[in-house]
């Protein structure tokens, strides 16, 4: 339901950005991607830890060692053969980090007998960063070396090691080594991912969502209000006579009107709604949760609340509302001909009024 309170900028602003990550995440760049890529984690694991397991019992004569990377391989076969049926991306990412942690440890630590295997600790923060994202991952970096230094220190490994404080120094310095780069290089990928989804996902102009983020997320809510039997309802706005102000004033005041109307109705929207720029100075709010009934008192105080404020230098403007309330039985474009019937059904009876379809 909207509320006539009115949220901190910031507030407003770390809403949008959850819903562009929540997008992110739901889609191309997120966990659909990063499943499939855990699975070849899981893959490239597996075939590893049988050759391994395979080479050092019979060829090399480690058969502790062998037996003990065969045990594993299986392990990562089951759970290759899991993921598409448990659907929690975080829970196997954080289960195969641990699991690769383990593993690599035990085998550096205790079955191995050449400290040549320390060179397989560069491969842990490639795995832990990529799939659990910079900060867990660089929690289970820190750990991981942690752990690794500690036990070299006291003593905690194979008998024929000969760990020296150089060995440590390297060791530890090698661990900061890779962590900041590969820290570096998944926060530079991250980060240049997650602008591009915003300048995919947001009007440059308003910083509302623009028409591609509208279409997925009113899939999205339509899908939750249909599994949870919750309502779902939706308003269209369009600025009266817009084109006498671009005509008037110049279109640079044309924006600058676009952008205190936007502000105007965000100042009515709760932490659910959320504002789109359909196209020109057209707009709509998705409001989940929200009865039709509840969507047209929020566009009669949007009506007049804009009514009443000053749009310097322009004046006084209105505007036309059109209000729907999505049906489950209908696709995401018969719900927006009904509302955009509505609007111009406001548009056409005199303005600056609400029609509901």
């Amino acid at each position: 339901m909207a509320s006539s309170s009115n949220p901190p900028e910031h507030s407003r602003e770390y809403a949008r950005r959850t819903l562009v990550e929540e997008l992110a995440r739901a889609h191309s760049f997120g966990e659909k991607h990063k499943t499939r890529i855990l699975r070849i984690f899981l893959l490239v694991a597996t075939m590893t830890m049988v050759l391994f397991g395979l080479l050092n019992s019979f060829v090399f004569d480690l058969v502790p060692l062998g037996l003990f990377e065969l045990a594993v391989g299986v392990g990562t076969a089951l759970l290759y053969m899991l993921v598409p049926h448990l659907g929690n991306y975080l829970m196997l990412a954080w289960i195969f980090v641990s699991l690769s942690g383990a593993v690599l440890l035990v085998i550096m630590l205790w079955l191995s007998s050449d400290l040549i295997t320390l060179i397989w600790s560069g491969i842990f923060p490639i795995i832990a960063f990529y799939l659990l994202g910079t900060r867990r991952g660089m929690m289970m970096h820190v750990l991981f070396f942690f752990f690794l230094l500690l036990a070299l220190a006291l003593g905690w490994h194979n008998e024929h090691y000969t760990v020296s404080q150089l060995t440590l120094t390297n060791i530890a310095g090698a661990g900061v080594a890779f962590g900041f780069l590969v820290y570096m290089y998944e926060k530079t990928r991250t980060d240049a991912i997650g602008m591009a989804i915003r300048r995919s996902l947001v009007d440059d102009l308003t910083r509302t969502g623009n028409r591609k983020m509208f279409s997925l997320m009113l899939e999205n809510e339509k899908r939750d209000a249909i599994r949870q039997l919750t309502p779902l309802s939706l308003i269209m706005t369009d600025i009266d006579h817009f084109k006498s102000v671009n005509d008037r004033f110049g279109h640079i005041t044309g924006d600058e009107v676009l952008i205190e109307f936007t502000r105007v109705l965000k100042r009515h929207l709760n932490r659910s709604a959320t504002l789109f720029r359909w196209g020109g100075e057209e707009f709509i709010i998705l409001l989940p949760r929200s009865t039709l009934q509840e969507a047209i008192k929020l566009a009669e105080t949007m009506r007049h609340a804009i009514e009443t404020h000053p749009f310097d230098p322009a004046g006084r403007l209105t505007a036309s509302f059109g209000v729907t309330a999505a049906l489950p039985d209908e696709t995401d474009t018969e719900t927006i001909i009904r509302l955009d019937k509505a609007l111009l059904q406001a548009k056409e009876e005199g303005r600056n009024r609400i029609v509901t379809a």
